[in-house]
């Protein structure tokens, strides 16, 4: 990390009106999305989208470090792009949805349960 950039959380009140437009705009596209892939779901074959499933759930804790950058690439990407390519719309936002979701960290009853980093994926 540059030394001249602070490190500080941002709030939404302290954001400019564009940024939360645009932050607004791209909550509700992807929100739309995944309500278009919710009412239209589709199956080619349910064998192969488990299957994909489960090895991406156990390769998203996978990271690749790239050369020549200085952060590292999650093996889930590479499933993401087969999902495309091989797998149904709906499917492919099971797949892209799903495996992050495990990373959220869960309050139950006082319980915390941190089960991982959030991943955002972008698609």
């Amino acid at each position: 990390m540059r030394k001249d950039v602070v490190n500080r959380s941002q709030n939404w009140r302290g954001l400019t009106p564009g940024a939360k437009l645009l932050i607004s705009l791209v909550v509700a596209a992807g929100t739309g999305v995944l309500l278009y892939g919710a009412i239209h779901p589709t199956s080619k074959n349910i064998a192969q989208f488990i299957c994909y499933l489960l090895i991406a759930i156990l390769a998203s804790r996978l990271k690749v470090n790239l050369p020549g950058i200085t952060g590292t690439m999650s093996v889930n990407f590479l499933f993401i792009l087969l999902g495309i390519l091989e797998l149904s719309f709906t499917e492919t936002l099971v797949l892209g949805t799903a495996v992050p979701a495990q990373f959220l960290r869960l309050s139950v009853d006082g319980f915390d349960c941190r089960l991982g980093d959030l991943q955002v994926y972008a698609e």
